[in-house]
């Protein structure tokens, strides 16, 4: 079953940061007016003063491809102190720059590469600097761009977003439905699902009852890793063995808050005795 959450009002840009976004756009338009053919930004993620998602790419639109290989160090994202956010996953495809984050595993979204209702800046290094981005055309960024952006608060569904897909049930990886889910003697439980979860909904137990009903015990559980193509649950059951079935908490959803598969809420595990 679906978690069905309370309406909530439309999140709203801050004033302020409208202040930081509207001399950027002016100076890119104005440079590209006094001379078309100039390297710079068309736009980019939160130009438009939108909120940005904490598990999607920061993607920078350029109006010349880059050249290939591109120097990591002509790009910095840096949070509201002037730190650098660590995690980023750069790629460059033509006129495209994506930096990829780490997403967040704790229910309150503040362990990712970026941190909910947050501003932020990517700084695109230009002349006079070495590592002045480039295009194919040999154009030069002619000085140094700042590009404001600010993050969607933790409690807003706007924060984790997922993959887009129209419908993408979340389910395990290499489960066969009916078939139970097997572990080495002492090894951890560990559920490996396709897609991502959303670290939010991950604060009630599962409960594992041995073969039988003979014991019943609740186990907490720990989101071990988290990306938009898989994540890792740790289900921790202590030093339990034996045969049992496993159930976990109907609140679980993934990322985009796309709900579990039926047939992975309830499942027959086993592990081997040490």
């Amino acid at each position: 079953m679906r978690t069905v959450r309370p309406a909530l009002q439309p999140w709203r840009t801050p004033r302020a940061f409208w202040l930081l976004v509207a001399p950027v756009l002016w100076a890119i338009g104005c440079a590209h007016q006094d001379s078309p053919e100039a390297f710079t930004v068309l736009s980019w993620s939160g130009s438009d003063a939108s909120a940005v998602p904490l598990d999607q790419e920061l993607v920078i639109e350029f109006n010349q491809p880059l050249t290939q290989p591109w120097r990591h160090s002509s790009v910095e994202v840096l949070d509201e102190g002037g730190n650098p956010v660590v995690g980023l996953l750069p790629t460059v495809v033509g006129s495209w720059l994506r930096l990829a984050p780490r997403l967040p595993l704790e229910p309150g979204l503040q362990d990712g590469s970026l941190r909910p209702d947050h501003n932020y800046q990517i700084r695109l290094h230009g002349l006079p600097r070495l590592v002045a981005l480039t295009s194919t055309q040999g154009e030069v960024l002619r000085s140094e761009l700042i590009l404001p952006f600010h993050t969607a608060p933790a409690n807003h569904p706007a924060a984790l977003v997922g993959n887009g897909a129209e419908f993408s049930a979340v389910n395990l990886s290499g489960y066969a439905v009916g078939a139970p889910l097997a572990f080495a003697a002492g090894a951890p439980l560990i559920l490996h699902f396709r897609s991502g979860l959303d670290p939010r909904t991950i604060t009630g137990e599962a409960t594992l009852q041995s073969e039988g009903g003979r014991s019943t015990k609740s186990c907490a559980l720990r989101l071990r890793s988290n990306a938009l193509d898989g994540a890792e649950l740790e289900v921790l059951a202590g030093n339990w063995s034996g045969w049992g079935r496993l159930q976990l908490p109907e609140e679980i959803e993934g990322l985009g808050g796309w709900p579990l598969e039926n047939n992975i809420r309830t499942m027959r595990i086993h592990r081997a005795p040490q």
